[in-house]
């Protein structure tokens, strides 16, 4: 009775986590009347929308492109090339999966390889190897617990095997625009 009764007191928390890599303004702010500890900046901004996209991604952390470039030896796969509300230009996103010793191991390697080739097959437009190449990842992921991540993969290529993300000259440059913060 008391295993049950320890079991019923777990709590799992969930959240996501958004980190990005910029110059930013940290201080002390404001006037008399309104005085207020805070950072300003673009790059805050894109960590703020980064964390709202780990919902979407189903990753628990989502790192910006300028900080992937200092975390290489750690375990990371590209997301998208996204852009995100209330900013101009897109930029590519990763999701942060494990550490360096997850880096090199070898179901890591195989996944982040399949993952990689999804993402050229995706941007191609060759729907059905990205269909399939999808369900592979889905399967190979299961350790990381990113398997929502192939769902927005396969709601996509479902809604773009309709309407083509292309322009008229079939022509796309494959950023995702975010209509969600």
């Amino acid at each position: 009775m008391l295993a049950l009764a320890e079991k019923e007191r777990e709590l799992t928390v969930k959240i996501g986590i958004g980190v990005n890599t910029d110059i930013c303004c940290v201080g002390n702010m404001g006037s008399d009347q309104r005085f207020d500890y805070s950072v300003l900046g673009d790059g805050v901004n894109l960590a703020s929308r980064l964390e709202g996209q780990t919902k979407t991604y189903s990753v628990p952390v989502v790192i910006g492109e300028d900080t992937q470039r200092q975390v290489t030896d750690y375990a990371c796969v590209e997301l998208d090339l996204i852009q995100v509300k209330g900013q101009t230009r897109p930029t590519r996103i990763f999701g942060l999966l494990g550490n360096a010793e997850t880096a090199l191991s070898p179901e890591f390697v195989t996944y982040k390889n399949q993952h990689d080739e999804l993402l050229m097959t995706y941007r191609a437009q060759k729907w059905q190897e990205a269909e399939r190449l999808s369900k592979k990842c889905r399967e190979l992921c299961v350790v990381w617990g990113n398997e929502g991540l192939y769902d927005l993969f396969d709601e996509r290529i479902a809604e773009y095997r309709i309407k083509s993300p292309a322009d008229d000259e079939g022509n796309w440059d494959g950023v995702y625009v975010a209509t969600t913060k």
